[in-house]
């Protein structure tokens, strides 16, 4: 990166952050810093032009084929680094190092009031886009400059070819849980691309993730600091972006089934022996067991009262809390009670009670055979979605509890951090995740055998 271009970014997050301070909507510092925005494009040789709302801010060149996006408003009180002053100052300086280059560069206004501008910017596209059916990528950047730079909004319009665009020119990160969320639930993206996924454009979201998910400080008062490093590595990752081919979109298809697992892409057809292998293994096992119904509903039960049990423990305070469930409380109004930790000690519980009924053979049945129906059944809502349950369902048939490896991704304490902190999961039913977990209490043996047999002597 030009040491240069880093003092420019700084500068400007510096003017955000300090000069300016809190900027929500319809405030006159929100005012005083898009008019800066446009004062410092225009200098460059841009020629931005609001559209629809008095901040509304987009300025393109070219053909326009990628979109830049950066919210400038914050929410009331907080001065907004993360949220979003560094989106806004490396746009600018893209603006600055990209003059002349198939580019748009937009700052939606009221972004923090339910991205309003955004959807304003599409619904009226034709007035400022040179040509929309040039679009290739809409890229929105949210709450960067801090952690691991990672993408969401990866939704069914993505296809192998354009992962592989993505993920194999840079260096971002992709949760999985990320994209299920995004193919499943495109309604809760929550940054100023989701106005432009609505309409069907290829769309993606630029964050930074700690250990913790997204910042602590979200939202908050206390969201002032940035990492240097993290600017430095988002610079260099959009001018990849910037000087990549992008093919034109494909239409949006659940078929789309190539899975991004951190940087590697899991391609489709993989992706669909794998469910097929399972579910295949899975009848196969059911068929030759001789489960019971009545064992199978036991360990149901059995799996939810120890979910239940490690939720109580949570829910009256017995564990730690982060500075993350800090942010959680201030978004939704819930109490700090550690309550993600909570299964960290159901899956020991279950483990545990899993050879106390072993050893007592209380519920003969095949964990392989359910949890290769769950990959069936799961199928049918999204094959990605069902991925983790295939994975359960071949190392269930090793041994039951190795199926777990599969499913527990979903109960690690940071994915269900995200999901609350997402809104997508309240936190009091956390434990209803017991419920995917259920098939590793049974024994995989047919049925109960006599421990005290009858001798029988000539």
């Amino acid at each position: 990166m030009n040491p240069n271009a880093l003092t420019r970014i700084e500068t400007d997050i510096l003017w955000l952050t300090k000069e300016i301070g809190p900027r929500p909507a319809f405030s006159s510092e929100v005012r005083l810093a898009t008019l800066g925005i446009r004062d410092r494009l225009t200098d460059v040789g841009w020629t931005p032009q609001f559209v629809h709302l008095s901040n509304n801010l987009i300025t393109c060149s070219g053909t326009g084929s990628i979109v830049l996006l950066a919210h400038s408003d914050t929410v009331a009180g907080s001065p907004g680094a993360l949220d979003n002053a560094v989106g806004v100052a490396t746009l600018i300086e893209m603006g600055r190092q990209h003059l002349g280059e198939d580019l748009c560069l937009g700052f939606p206004a009221q972004e923090e009031l339910g991205l309003i501008g955004a959807r304003h910017l599409v619904e009226q596209i034709d007035t400022w886009h040179p040509d929309p059916t040039q679009i290739r990528l809409v890229l929105s950047l949210d709450l960067v400059g801090h952690g691991t730079l990672s993408v969401t909004g990866l939704n069914t319009q993505w296809d192998d070819s354009s992962l592989h665009t993505l993920l194999d020119n840079t260096n971002i990160y992709s949760e999985y849980g990320y994209q299920v969320v995004s193919r499943l639930l495109p309604t809760m993206e929550r940054s100023d691309h989701a106005p432009f996924a609505n309409a069907g454009y290829r769309t993606a979201h630029l964050l930074g993730r700690n250990e913790y998910g997204i910042t602590p400080n979200y939202h908050m008062t206390t969201d002032n600091s940035y990492d240097q490093e993290a600017v430095i590595f988002l610079e260099e990752q959009l001018n990849i972006i910037l000087d990549t081919e992008w093919s034109s979109p494909q239409t949006a298809s659940i078929l789309n089934t190539s899975t991004t697992l951190g940087t590697f892409i899991f391609p489709g057809w993989m992706v669909w022996c794998l469910l097929l292998g399972a579910i295949l293994l899975g009848v196969q096992q059911l068929y030759q067991k001789n489960w019971s119904m009545r064992s199978s509903a036991l360990a149901f039960i059995s799996s939810l009262v120890l979910a239940a049990f490690a939720s109580v423990i949570s829910i009256i305070g017995l564990l730690p809390y982060t500075t993350q469930e800090i942010a959680t409380q201030h978004l939704y109004g819930l109490s700090n009670t550690g309550w993600w930790m909570g299964s960290l000690f159901f899956l020991p519980l279950l483990v545990l009670f899993f050879f106390f009924e072993h050893h007592k053979r209380l519920f003969p049945g095949t964990a392989t055979g359910w949890w290769g129906m769950y990959t069936l059944g799961l199928l049918f809502i999204d094959p990605v979605l069902a991925l983790p349950w295939a994975v359960s369902t071949f190392l269930s048939w090793f041994h039951p509890l190795l199926g777990l490896l599969g499913v527990g991704y979903w109960l690690q304490p940071n994915i269900l951090r995200e999901l609350a902190t997402h809104g997508l999961l309240p936190p009091i039913a956390w434990f209803l995740l017991g419920l995917l977990c259920w098939p590793a209490l049974l024994c995989n043996y047919s049925k109960p055998v006599d421990d005290n047999p009858t001798n029988i002597t000539s």
